[in-house]
């Protein structure tokens, strides 16, 4: 495990802006590296800004597209076109302002006839395109004010899926709709890079736990445990000045808005 950098920013928008720069920088390394990347797209509202900067700043044209792959960390068992389908929100924001398309584009199969045969035929796709052993370049993350990421859930059985299982199903999600299909705790944890994402005063309960070892049953603290390369991107209504840093862990702050490079 290496230890996060914390970026503290004074508003979403300088947040999503810090993000994105920081998003395309890893996605650049990964094409220039081994000729292509995959990419990992959280849902829920919280990165929608972050994609809306990547797709219509300048950093629009400093990524070839063309070289990477999407996939979703998690998918709610709803038509593909509800309003609160992860995968409708990612392409309005990102992927159709980028004119990305299939087969570029990795999502769960909602049309499958069971959530389980979903999550086993995106195995199949992720077994396809990344191997037994590939891993994600950049995975993107929101963090709930219950500390859950993707539909990992504290409790839940599915943060100790069958060994090697990649995607899993949680029937009991504690928010409608209550069937998701989500990636597993390790198949998150072992990207090259991490990106998270906390905005809002209701988040300030799990940044002050994020920096407090005590809560290490929270998903959002398993997965730091596991990780590497890991950002962490909080504004200040989310940050709790009483927060005291965890040993090792670096904190950034701008009052102003961060650099461009």
């Amino acid at each position: 495990m290496d230890h996060p950098l914390i970026t503290v920013l004074p508003d979403p928008e300088q947040l999503a802006g810090a993000a994105a720069r920081h998003i395309a920088a890893q996605l650049q390394l990964a094409i220039a590296r081994r000729g292509i990347a995959h990419c990992v797209l959280a849902g829920g509202r919280t990165p929608l800004p972050t994609y809306r900067f990547l797709a219509q700043s300048t950093l629009a044209v400093t990524v070839d597209w063309g070289r990477v792959h999407f996939w979703w960390s998690d998918e709610r068992w709803l038509p593909a076109d509800d309003a609160a389908s992860n995968q409708r929100a990612a392409r309005a924001e990102l992927l159709e302002p980028l004119a990305i398309a299939h087969p570029w584009v990795h999502t769960v199969d909602v049309s499958a006839p069971t959530a389980a045969a979903a999550a086993a035929d995106y195995e199949s796709c992720l077994s396809r395109w990344l191997g037994d052993r590939g891993l994600f370049d950049v995975v993107v993350l929101g963090v709930g004010e219950d500390g859950h990421i993707a539909s990992l859930f504290p409790g839940s059985s599915t943060l100790m899926p069958p060994e090697g299982r990649r995607v899993v199903v949680e029937h009991l999600a504690p928010k409608l709709p209550s069937v998701r299909v989500s990636l597993t705790l390790m198949a998150l944890a072992a990207a090259r890079s991490h990106v998270l994402l906390i905005e809002g005063k209701t988040k300030a309960g799990v940044v002050r736990q994020l920096c407090e070892p005590s809560h290490s049953d929270l998903p959002i603290q398993r997965l730091l445990a596991l990780a590497r390369n890991v950002r962490i991107y909080v504004d200040e209504a989310a940050f709790s000045h009483r927060c005291v840093s965890r040993p090792g862990w670096t904190q950034e702050t701008w009052t102003q808005r961060p650099p461009t490079s």
